[in-house]
């Protein structure tokens, strides 16, 4: 099933979304690339995840990025018209920055009556590194973890899933996945069935962070 990014920031680039992309690829269970960017605000075709083919790096611009400019809010308000997922990932000015993303999942409350759990219209949001971005979205899409496990405090969430929550914004535990975290992907045999396209967009993801200070992970 695709997962939906949106990318809101107007200064985020194609470099920045093949960087984004690269990240949110199966890693840990080589499963390939498995998000849809979203370029569209026609809710047509969007009948459901599974219909839809993810985005695969190399990009080479970001023209048909719909999304740039428009806020967090629209994105949910669009969101929900598709009804297709709980769950959203948006890429902000503030994402390109710290190479995090917002991470939207809907909230819910307890009918009192039938007890049974009810989704609003809005949406509880984390901000996730990317590193750690793909293996979140999975736990929460699949129902492997709840959204209150990923949160700060989470031994105490104070009801996070009750009513009154709605649109509020949590701080992520970033302690969660750290067994199974890799600070970065490194260069394994996968990589040796990539497309000439393919690598040189990893190569300049790569040589990008060395002149960057950041530290290069292709062994």
């Amino acid at each position: 099933m695709a997962g939906l990014l949106y990318i809101i920031s107007p200064s985020a680039d194609h470099k920045t979304a093949n960087d984004l992309l690269l990240h949110l690829r199966d890693w840990e269970y080589e499963g390939g690339d498995h998000f849809k960017l979203i370029t569209t605000s026609n809710p047509y075709g969007f009948e459901s995840c599974r219909s839809l083919q993810p985005t695969s790096p190399p990009l080479r611009d970001l023209t048909t990025s719909f999304w740039a400019n428009y806020s967090l809010q629209d994105v949910e308000a669009f969101h929900l018209t598709l009804d297709v997922s709980d769950l959203y990932i948006a890429l902000d000015d503030e994402g390109v920055e710290t190479k995090t993303c917002i991470l939207g999942h809907r909230a819910t409350f307890r009918d009192p009556k039938t007890h049974a759990w009810v989704r609003t219209q809005q949406f509880q949001k984390i901000r996730v590194p990317w590193d750690e971005l793909n293996m979140t979205w999975c736990d929460l899409e699949v129902d492997n973890m709840e959204f209150e496990d990923f949160v700060e405090g989470r031994d105490n969430p104070g009801g996070i899933r009750g009513g009154g929550d709605d649109g509020r914004w949590f701080e992520y535990a970033n302690d969660v996945l750290k067994d199974r975290i890799s600070a970065r992907p490194k260069f394994t045999r996968g990589m040796l069935s990539w497309n000439a396209s393919e690598l040189q967009v990893w190569f300049e993801v790569v040589v990008n962070d060395c002149k960057s200070g950041t530290a290069c992970y292709v062994t």
